[in-house]
């Protein structure tokens, strides 16, 4: 089963407004027994996932600004890092605590390797033929998000403080130097996950009104389909008007 892209999803919403207005064109003739096929209750269901699809739309325009502006803010972070690291291995402390630095500095960096996960052998239930294992999109073991880096520069800072000869002169990798940065780029975090935050909730909603097993929208044309093939017949060139009109299914 194809996956459905946010645009895939938006062609859906619309495919259904138009397999609605046509149901309503049928006027009279269309009086389905089955309510979930009533011009009303379609009506309702492209409705909930109409104004889902607009709410995630409007929050991503919002966030555009936003991100962009993190991203030139994160953009010398991995070089600030390197300075600062580079500054506390030339002073005398343990190796062991270098190597803590360096392990905390390479989480922030993305220098951590990528392990590849992958998804189990299955099988065909038609052919029975064994499909292969594929890998699937690496996950870092740095966790390499931006509030992660956020989350591990903070424990980056957290070491510096307990070295006392950490006292560098370059004024922009002195703790308090990092420690402003840092709460500017959780700030930047924040920011961004107090607009987006709704979109999960919005794509939840959406999907559940597409792709709900029994009341989805996929499935509930399906059924409009077949009512109107049996109002019209298989051939009618009313029947084709709404058969005619393509969805595409996902797995929620």
């Amino acid at each position: 089963m194809k996956k459905v892209n946010d645009s895939g999803n938006a062609v859906n919403i619309s495919n259904f407004k138009l397999l609605l207005d046509t149901a309503t064109s049928y006027k009279l003739d269309y009086k389905p027994s089955n309510p979930d096929l009533t011009v009303l209750a379609l009506t309702a269901k492209w409705n909930s996932a109409d104004d889902s699809q607009e709410l995630i739309n409007t929050a991503k325009e919002k966030s555009i600004p936003l991100i962009h502006n993190r991203e030139a803010s994160f953009s010398t972070l991995s070089k600030t890092i390197t300075r600062s690291l580079n500054n506390f291995n030339s002073i005398q402390i343990l190796p062991s605590t270098k190597a803590s630095a360096k392990s905390i500095a390479d989480s922030i960096r993305g220098m951590s390797k990528y392990v590849p996960k992958v998804k189990p052998v299955t099988v065909d239930p038609v052919t029975q033929k064994v499909n292969p294992p594929e890998p699937d999109l690496h996950i870092s073991t740095s966790h390499q998000s931006y509030v992660m880096r956020v989350d591990s520069f903070n424990k980056f800072i957290q070491l510096l403080i307990q070295e006392p000869l950490y006292v560098p002169a370059e004024t922009d990798i002195t703790i308090d130097a990092l420690t402003t940065l840092y709460n500017d780029l959780k700030a930047l975090n924040n920011n961004i996950g107090g607009i987006l935050s709704p979109v999960s909730n919005a794509r939840i909603a959406r999907n559940e009104s597409l792709y709900n097993k029994s009341t989805g929208m996929y499935q509930i044309q399906k059924l409009v389909k077949k009512y109107v093939i049996s109002l019209y017949g298989a051939t009618s060139p009313k029947t084709k008007l709404i058969t005619k009109i393509k969805f595409t299914n996902r797995i929620i």
